[in-house]
C-alpha cells in the first residue's frame, strides 16, 4: 500500500505509514487522516517518550552537578541548566520543582529561605553529603553508559548501518 503523504511504499499492509522513512511530499498542503495519521502519531509518541525517559535519567545528575559548585535558587538553577545543556533536555518549571522536591525528600539536597538585600525571600538549594555521594554514583554510571554507547556506535561504522 502507498500512503498519499509519502513517496515510499510502506513496510506493512496493516498500517500504511508504518515506515522509518516517512517523508511527506508537501506537509503543509495535505492533512493527515486515518491510519496514516495514527502511524505518524505513534512514531512521534515514541520519540517523545524516549526524549522524556532520557531527560528523566539525566536531570537528577545535571541538578546535583550544578549544585555541587554552590547553593542556588530555583530560577537560577532553571536558567543555568538550560544554558549549560543547550536546552537538551529542555527543562521547564513544571519539571524543575518536582525534581527539587524529589531530591530533597531523598536527602540529596537541602533548602532554606533567605532574603538578600531587601528582596523578597528566595528558597536556596544546596547539595548534602549524601547528595555528593549520589552525584558520584550517577556520574560513574553516566560515564559507563556513554563509553559503552561510544564503543557500540564506533564498532558499527563499518557495517553499513
Amino acid at each position: 500500500m502507498r500512503c498519499p503523504l509519502t513517496r515510499r511504499i510502506s513496510l506493512t499492509h496493516k498500517i500504511p505509514c508504518a515506515t522509518r522513512y516517512l517523508v511527506p511530499e508537501k506537509p503543509a498542503a495535505r492533512k493527515l487522516t486515518g491510519a496514516c495519521a495514527a502511524a505518524l502519531s505513534v512514531e512521534v509518541d515514541k520519540a517523545d517518550r524516549l526524549r522524556r525517559e532520557l531527560a528523566r535519567g539525566t536531570l537528577e545528575l545535571a541538578m546535583l552537578a550544578v549544585l555541587a559548585s554552590r547553593r542556588r535558587y530555583a530560577y537560577e538553577l532553571l536558567t543555568l541548566l538550560n544554558e549549560l545543556t543547550g536546552g537538551a533536555p529542555e527543562i521547564k518549571e513544571g519539571t524543575l520543582y518536582p525534581l527539587l522536591h524529589r531530591l530533597e525528600d531523598a536527602g540529596y539536597i537541602s533548602s532554606n529561605w533567605e532574603a538578600r538585600d531587601r528582596n523578597r525571600p528566595r528558597k536556596y538549594y544546596a547539595l548534602t553529603k549524601s547528595g555528593g555521594a549520589q552525584l558520584e554514583r550517577l556520574r560513574d554510571e553516566w560515564n559507563r553508559v556513554v563509553d559503552g554507547m561510544a564503543h557500540l556506535l564506533g564498532s558499527m561504522k563499518g557495517e553499513g548501518r
